[in-house]
């Protein structure tokens, strides 16, 4: 499964489904680390998945910081 939600991150709805369908792996693109982390929280709190690597990514390279 490959997920690509909005800044603001996946619904508690479509995260509850996620573990219903149990995708034996699922690709996670963020562009909001806080967002990514509180959904990776959610998806590992019961062992239903695990992190087993992450890669950051400058999405925007050309944007002034």
């Amino acid at each position: 499964m490959i997920v690509d939600p909005p800044r603001r991150g996946c619904s508690s709805k479509v995260l509850k489904r996620i573990i219903q369908i149990k995708p034996k792996k699922m690709k996670y693109i963020s562009c909001h680390p806080a967002t990514l982390a509180r959904d990776l929280k959610y998806l590992t709190k019961d062992g239903d998945y695990k992190l087993k690597k992450a890669r950051p990514i400058d999405m925007f390279p050309k944007r002034a910081i």
